[in-house]
C-alpha cells in the first residue's frame, strides 16, 4: 500500500537465509513478481541457492526456486536460474511445484524453456521413481499448466489432470486449469466424477468436513463441466467460423 518494500525484503531475506519457517507458497512467489527490481538488496543472498544442482532436502529446493524467480525479477537474466529450475524439476516431488510455475512464467515472456518439456512430461505422472523414492504427485497440475504454456494441447494434458483430481491433489488446481485451457474434452469426465457417490476418498479431517468437502467439489466439477460445455458450443457456432 505505502510502496515501502523494507518488510518484504526483511520476510523474504530471512527465508532465503533460513531463519524463518521453512514453509514457501504461492503467496511468496506473487509477492517477488510484484516488487521484482525493489528486491535487488536480496540479490546476493539469492544467489548462493542458485547452485545448478538440486538442495537434498525439500524445504531448501523451495528455497531454490525462490531464489531463482528473484533473481530473473530483479536482473531479467533467465540464463543464470534455469540449471537450478532444471535440477529441481529433475528431482521432482511437490517442490517441482514452483518450479514449474516459474517455467510458465518464463515462457509466456519469450525466454526458450522448450528443452524442459522432457521433466515437465515426466512431472505429469506420479508413480515416475526419482533416487529410488516415488514422486508425491505435488508439481502434476504445475507441469501440465507449463506444459500448455509451451504449446502443448489441452488434450494431451486433460487425461493426467482428470487423475489428479481422482487421487484429491495437493498443490495447484487442476479443475481450474482445465477451465481455463478451455479444455472441452473433459466435460464429459467432470460430469462423471460429480455423480460418484463419493469424491474425497482420502482426508484427514472430520466427517463433517470430509462431507462440506466432498459436496463442494461436486458443485465445482458440475459447473466447470457447463463452462467447457458452453465453450464446445461456441467453437462450434456458426458465428465462431466467421
Amino acid at each position: 500500500m505505502a510502496g515501502e518494500a523494507t518488510p518484504l525484503i526483511d520476510l523474504l531475506g530471512a527465508l532465503l537465509a533460513e531463519t524463518r519457517n521453512p514453509w514457501i507458497g504461492p503467496e511468496h512467489h506473487a509477492a517477488v513478481t510484484e516488487a521484482a527490481s525493489a528486491l535487488a538488496p536480496l540479490l546476493p543472498a539469492a544467489t548462493t541457492h542458485l547452485t545448478g544442482a538440486a538442495a537434498f532436502t525439500a524445504p531448501d529446493r523451495d528455497r531454490q526456486v525462490l531464489a531463482a524467480r528473484l533473481a530473473w525479477a530483479v536482473t531479467g537474466d533467465a540464463a543464470a536460474i534455469l540449471p537450478t529450475v532444471r535440477a529441481v524439476l529433475a528431482q521432482g516431488s511437490t517442490p517441482a511445484h514452483e518450479a514449474a510455475g516459474l517455467v510458465a512464467d518464463l515462457a509466456d515472456a519469450g525466454v526458450d524453456v522448450a528443452d524442459v518439456e522432457p521433466l515437465l512430461r515426466r512431472l505429469l505422472s506420479p508413480r515416475h521413481v526419482v533416487d529410488g523414492v516415488p514422486d508425491d504427485g505435488g508439481a502434476r497440475v504445475a507441469a501440465a499448466r507449463a506444459l500448455w504454456r509451451l504449446g502443448v494441447p489441452p488434450a494431451e494434458l486433460t487425461a493426467s489432470l482428470i487423475e489428479s483430481i481422482q487421487d484429491r491433489w495437493t498443490r495447484g488446481d487442476p479443475v481450474a486449469l482445465l477451465v481455463e485451457m478451455g479444455a472441452v474434452d473433459a466435460a464429459a469426465e467432470l460430469e462423471r466424477l460429480a455423480d460418484q457417490p463419493r469424491r474425497i476418498t482420502v482426508a484427514a479431517t472430520t466427517a463433517d468436513d470430509l462431507v462440506w468437502s466432498d459436496e463442494a467439489l461436486q458443485t465445482r466439477l458440475r459447473a466447470a463441466a457447463a463452462t467447457l460445455r458452453g465453450d464446445a458450443v461456441r467453437q462450434h457456432s456458426p458465428s465462431a467460423s466467421t
